[in-house]
């Protein structure tokens, strides 16, 4: 009864920080009670075993040396704490044990109720809206700073808001058997997550679910002609479809490339600007003071190019102690093959927005540990990496 009502304590957390994840439209303004709980699961559901123990210990006296010379950059003390937390987070959660298996079909009921959310915004753009009129809604948006929805035919509205970041996970996780034997209606929940990625119509999460169906099949399926059909049917999608869209990308979104660009610039010049920054960073919670043509970066703590921004706080050798500990964490605790290449999946498209190593992060190791002990409980693999 006890380890029932942990069980019953976990899952709620989780669903509290996933629902304010998926549905930060309209409740971005509790965030902080998903930071509070996303502290809680993962604090909560760590094995503390001996070498879990020594591992959390040497993060932790890593992490305070990097608040204490960040103290001495002269960083907001806030802003240190935050950042030293999100890390600490996201390194921890590689050491939760016992998930509740319930947490994936959360996973998956709320996540599929972020794509309906996308198809009802779609089929309401394409009714009640045109090209011009839609204007107004996406100004409304961008001002409670829910994302974006812009179109470039009047036809079809890409839907790019707060949510979305997990919704290819969702479709990669579809074709895992462990997934499969424990939700039901699994296609369903592939379906509704594929079209969420299509009218989300970002570029890198259509690349990033091109490459995985091609890798996937030709890694790790089994069925021949299967293989074939998939990868026939990715190399025309990517052919035809993406390219199509790439064109249209560098031909009409040049202000968003080139916010991206600029952001590069600023970061790395900033970065580079002396060896000290270069070889131990600016600090954990340093900003700048810096305004470009593009955009006024005074004071800012995320970037498109989040995972820049972080090699600006922690320099070279602590970006390289830092993604260090993320690779070998990974290896260990996610450990199958067919987990690290969507775990790959997911870096690949999250490193270029602004998601990358926050809350949707530890999400997904979260969901991942809990498959790794699904299979290690069933036995039914027993290769690993």
């Amino acid at each position: 009864m006890h380890i029932n009502g942990k069980q019953i304590i976990y899952s709620f957390l989780f669903f509290t920080v996933f629902f304010v994840i998926t549905r930060q439209i309209p409740f971005s303004d509790y965030s902080l009670i998903a930071n509070i709980a996303v502290l809680l699961l993962v604090f909560g559901m760590i094995a503390y075993n001996r070498l879990n123990i020594l591992n959390i210990s040497f993060v932790s006296l890593w992490l305070c040396i990097l608040a204490e010379y960040s103290l001495f950059q002269g960083n907001e003390f806030l802003l240190i704490i935050h950042f030293m937390l999100a890390i600490l987070l996201l390194l921890a959660s590689n050491f939760v044990e016992k998930i509740p298996r319930v947490i994936l079909k959360i996973f998956y009921i709320l996540i599929s109720f972020q794509s309906i959310f996308l198809i009802f915004m779609e089929i309401m753009l394409n009714m009640f809206y045109t090209q011009n009129s839609y204007l107004i809604l996406r100004e409304y948006f961008l001002d409670k700073g829910w994302g974006d929805l812009y179109t470039y035919n009047g036809y079809f509205y890409r839907v790019q808001v707060k949510g979305n970041a997990l919704i290819p996970i969702a479709f990669c996780l579809a074709f895992i058997k462990e997934v499969q034997e424990y939700i039901k209606y699994v296609k369903i929940y592939r379906i509704l997550a594929f079209i969420g990625i299509c009218i989300a119509g970002n570029f890198a999460f259509w690349i990033s679910t091109a490459l995985f169906i091609v890798g996937y099949s030709l890694f790790f399926g089994k069925s021949k002609t299967l293989k074939s059909v998939i990868i026939v049917s990715a190399v025309v999608l990517m052919s035809g479809f993406l390219l199509d869209y790439v064109s249209e990308v560098l031909s009409r979104k040049s202000d968003s490339l080139g916010t991206r660009g600029d952001q590069y610039n600023v970061l790395i010049s900033s970065l580079t600007n002396n060896i000290s920054n270069f070889i131990f960073g600016s600090g954990l919670g340093s900003t700048l003071s810096v305004r470009t043509s593009f955009r006024d970066y005074t004071g800012d703590i995320y970037f498109e190019l989040q995972g820049i921004y972080y090699i600006f706080q922690l320099g070279i050798l602590n970006s390289i102690i830092f993604f260090g500990l993320m690779c070998y964490f990974a290896l260990k605790k996610i450990y199958y093959k067919d987990l690290l290449f969507i775990y790959a999946v997911y870096v690949s498209y999250a490193i270029s927005n602004p998601y990358f190593l926050d809350t949707n992060h530890v999400v997904l190791i979260i969901v991942l540990r809990l498959i790794y002990e699904c299979r290690k409980e069933n036995r039914l693999y027993n290769s690993s990496i």
